[in-house]
């Protein structure tokens, strides 16, 4: 399968009897030596940045409110001279025997996009709960529903105490909300709110493709782009987009990643496991069916197959298969299940993702997983997911042995997906790989976005009938 590597900080060591690989991806600013330094830096910038700027009378009354977890409404014009006035205060409070004083850490520039109030509280939730590992600037940019121009901004902090120290941990956070035009004015001001010298990383935390007018004015900035497919209302199409943008098709740098890679993690790793042994290994090189179920998403949500499709891309990938696309070996339907045929030399390789109703454990996302192979000596591994249990099984269907091995395997949060994303600055090309073979099977599947495309439309009507906003 060849040497895959991440760029600058993980490097990956693929071999066939390793297929996946999602190791332990390094830290940041993991050492008290890079605090300190960061912490200097940061100090020293901010002071350049404003030497005459006077440091505020009470810096304890100027930093308890931030430390608290308060929002600090602030002008947009005004929002550079505030965030002095906080790092003058926190230089002004820098004994370290003194318990309250504070430490503003910052190892790279997050920005988060959101279309909904609803959603900004539930992302800054989520935030505080990665900036202890990962200390960043965050800008949290909210584009308001409506016509009405209206733009606001305030800025707050998520604050930690280790219980090793005296001084609070803390990272700033700058929150954008624009209403109407007053979106065009919102990426001019993000762009000059960055901290220079530090990666950029975009959340792009909608249901709409990553696209628009928010997207174009920040993209020649951006070193890694976080998506979550699960939320796309086409994702098929949003899926051919970003597998574009994987292949600099474009000419953009920015690397992308996918919240969904991160929620298949157990089922990679878990194919890896079955032929890690020298019994199992040469069934790899003859797997002939593979079928992948994932939920249909129930009544409250769509079908969304690109968990099953980024799985489908990794194996093809690692394994050497090629998509077959044209005569009767072309990609088809048939009732819920959607084919597509493979080859590799003159094997033949048969994929069937089969969709299948949801549990009250899981709506959407792949569910479970037969690898079956041809030949005299036939076997079949299997993955099952069911609450926070997953089950491999191995079948030697020559002997009827079966081996059966139960892992605990709980449900990754939003703030574990976006922490391990947060852990790699360069690109991951395993990923990209399965990307684009994912996209290639979206592309080559027109009853599957056909079948997505009236769910799709079906749920908008649904949701026009109970909501008169839509």
């Amino acid at each position: 399968m060849g040497n895959d590597q991440h760029d600058d900080k993980k490097q990956a060591t693929a071999s066939e009897q390793d297929i996946i690989l999602a190791g332990a991806q390094p830290s940041t600013l993991e050492t008290a030596r890079e605090q300190r330094a960061a912490r200097s830096a940061n100090l020293s910038a901010i002071a350049a940045l404003a030497p005459n700027e006077p440091a505020p009378q009470n810096p304890d009354k100027a930093l308890d409110p931030v430390i608290a977890g308060e929002r600090i409404s602030v002008a947009p014009a005004t929002i550079d001279r505030e965030l002095v006035q906080i790092w003058k205060a926190t230089t002004s409070r820098q004994r370290e025997e003194e318990r309250g004083a504070v430490s503003l850490l910052r190892a790279m520039n997050l920005i988060v996009y959101v279309d909904s109030d609803e959603r900004a509280q539930m992302v800054d939730q989520v935030i505080g709960q990665v900036t202890g590992r990962h200390p960043c600037r965050t800008i949290l940019i909210i584009e308001r529903p409506g016509e009405v121009e209206d733009l606001d901004s305030w800025i707050s902090a998520h604050c930690m105490l280790p219980q090793t120290s005296e001084r609070y941990i803390c990272s700033e956070q700058i929150t954008i909300a624009a209403t109407g035009k007053a979106v065009e004015r919102v990426p001019n001001m993000a762009l000059n709110l960055l901290v220079t010298d530090l990666p950029v990383f975009l959340w792009w935390d909608t249901r709409s493709p990553f696209a628009g007018y928010v997207r174009d004015h920040l993209v020649a900035s951006l070193d890694r782009v976080i998506v979550d497919s699960a939320l796309w209302e086409k994702p098929l199409e949003s899926l051919t987009t970003l597998g574009e943008l994987a292949t600099n098709r474009r000419g953009e740098r920015f690397a992308p990643t996918d919240f969904n890679w991160g929620r298949i993690t157990v089922f990679r790793e878990s194919t890896a496991q079955f032929f890690d042994g020298p019994i199992q290994r040469p069934f790899l090189d003859r797997l002939a069916v593979v079928q992948v179920q994932y939920g249909d998403g129930g009544e409250s949500e769509l079908s969304n197959p690109i968990q099953a499709l980024l799985y489908t891309g990794w194996l093809a990938t690692r394994l050497g298969w090629q998509l077959q696309t044209s005569g009767s070996d072309a990609p088809h339907s048939r009732g819920r299940d959607h084919i597509f045929n493979f080859k590799k030399g003159q094997r033949g390789i048969q994929v069937v993702l089969r969709s299948v109703p949801a549990t009250k454990d899981k709506k959407q996302g792949v569910m479970g997983v037969r690898l079956s192979t041809g030949g005299p000596d036939r076997a079949t591994f299997d993955i099952t997911l069911n609450g926070d249990a997953c089950t491999t099984t191995i079948v030697d269907t020559k002997t009827g042995e079966q081996v059966h091995r139960t892992r605990v395997s709980l449900v990754p949060t939003e703030a574990h997906l976006l922490d391990q994303d947060l852990e790699l600055f360069g690109r991951d090309h395993i990923y990209d790989q399965a990307l684009q073979a994912a996209a290639q099977m979206a592309v080559a599947a027109p009853d599957m976005r056909q079948s997505l495309a009236e769910e799709a439309e079906q749920e908008r009507s649904d949701r026009r009938a109970f909501d008169p906003r839509f």
